[in-house]
């Protein structure tokens, strides 16, 4: 039987959401069962560190098991195809790097596929071929075994900076894969930003109005703000320390995006 991706197929950034060039690598998300679960997405600690236009991933995961034996589940990460004004070799170059998946401190196998869209077969990388116009995924596999009961999973990964004419900066994490567990919402949540001292970004306001913005350390979200994508992106200023988001009972129905402006595109405006 050939195997599937039955999740929603995400290309974050496409040429039409900014119709002008731009360089847009890849970014992944939320881990997701490839099947239906009863296991639920009890917290979600999700951390960015971004240093030299690199951007490390850090999330600590709690899942649970309402079942008195335990369930092994297929599950993937997906992580789409650069697009953009990028060349055939980088789209066909995954830009996930130093991909770790570790439960219970150990560190877990997992093997690299790629699709080209949604419910299609999964093949191996080398027997695709993507381009600018012909956009694929490719999706990390692994088994994880969750015992009766509460589970904790550490996953991290890094990934480059995406750009074009209107951001110098861009980075992306697929949030809505979280409501693929059971319930369809990740119970708590809350996403740190460093992007280092003495920074000026944005980030695209997906929590909701019941979200708590605050800074760790020595700054402020400012009340400035700009439509990006119909969505209200907020200003915030570190001079040390990171940015922290706390949502509970969040449904997301859009995925992260932050990053910095280009200060000539704004200017322009």
């Amino acid at each position: 039987m050939k195997k599937v991706i039955s999740v929603v197929f995400i290309l974050c950034m496409t040429l039409a959401v900014f119709g002008n060039d731009g360089v847009y690598n890849t970014r992944g998300g939320v881990i997701y069962p490839i099947k239906e679960s009863k296991i639920s997405l009890e917290k979600e600690v999700l951390s960015f560190t971004v240093r030299d236009k690199v951007c490390r991933v850090d999330i600590s995961f709690e899942f649970t098991n309402p079942e008195s034996v335990e369930r092994k589940l297929t599950i993937g990460f997906q992580a789409p195809t650069a697009v953009g004004d990028v060349s055939d070799k980088i789209s066909n170059t995954n830009q996930i790097t130093d991909f770790k998946i570790l439960s219970n401190g150990q560190s877990l196998p997992f093997k690299v596929k790629a699709a080209e869209g949604e419910n299609v077969e999964l093949k191996e990388p080398k027997d695709l071929h993507f381009t600018q116009l012909k956009q694929g995924v490719f999706v990390y596999l692994f088994e994880l075994s969750f015992k009766p009961g509460l589970n904790k999973i550490n996953h991290n990964y890094t990934f480059p900076a995406s750009s074009n004419v209107s951001f110098t900066q861009l980075y992306n994490y697929i949030l809505t894969t979280g409501a693929n567990w059971s319930g369809g919402k990740i119970k708590n949540l809350t996403v740190l930003v460093d992007m280092g001292e003495k920074s000026t970004f944005y980030v695209n306001d997906v929590f909701g109005k019941e979200a708590s913005w605050s800074i760790i350390g020595n700054g402020e979200v400012t009340k400035e703000s700009f439509r990006n994508h119909d969505i209200d992106a907020k200003i915030v200023k570190v001079n040390s320390g990171k940015l922290q988001i706390k949502v509970s009972n969040l449904q997301p129905q859009r995925n992260i995006e932050f990053g910095i402006r280009n200060a000539k595109a704004v200017q322009k405006k």
